[in-house]
């Protein structure tokens, strides 16, 4: 199986195969980023069109001697940003019932559990809502996510510590 930095690399020339191998491998973990991120199925199937649009289309500014994870994942980040700066500006946000309507149906209980900590994590500010989906998510590493968001892997583990404190403290006094 070759390697996603392999993959690129003919990406970079041209071979369109080579970018579906790397959209099958990656469309359900960035999907599910996406979703956890802005809470809209539509949102997120629309940034994820997006991401593979910049996939393609910025592929000669990949690094084959780094990760594409982080890459490929600093581009979704880049995208939700982008979209929430557009929202602010036109004074537009979902409601909590949208929110709540919108997540995914997985196990009762696993579910209620998510929708309760993903209550939290969007009450976070948006530079430490973006590190803890990456990190806990999503599975990034700290350097991966360092890498995707463009920052120092210190301010990585500062911001988690932070937003691990913040969601502890959130947590304990939300009623069960």
């Amino acid at each position: 199986m070759p390697s996603d930095e392999h993959l690129m690399k003919k990406v970079v020339k041209g071979d369109g195969e080579a970018l579906s191998v790397l959209m099958k491998r990656y469309s359900n973990r960035l999907y599910g980023y996406l979703f956890r991120s802005t809470r809209s199925q539509q949102d997120a199937e629309d940034l994820l069109q997006d991401t593979w649009i910049r996939v393609a289309t910025k592929a000669k500014s990949f690094d084959p001697h780094r990760s594409f994870r982080p890459w490929v994942f600093g581009i979704a980040s880049n995208l939700v940003r982008d979209l929430f700066r557009r929202r602010e500006r036109q004074n537009r946000t979902l409601s909590d019932a949208a929110i709540h309507s919108k997540l995914a149906q997985p196990e009762p209980d696993l579910e209620h559990r998510e929708a309760e900590i993903l209550d939290h994590v969007k009450d976070l500010p948006e530079r430490m809502r973006q590190i803890v989906l990456l990190r806990f998510f999503e599975g990034l590493s700290i350097a991966e996510v360092a890498e995707s968001l463009g920052v120092a892997q210190g301010t990585v583990k500062s911001r988690l510590h932070t937003a691990v404190v913040r969601l502890r403290k959130t947590y304990r006094k939300s009623p069960r």
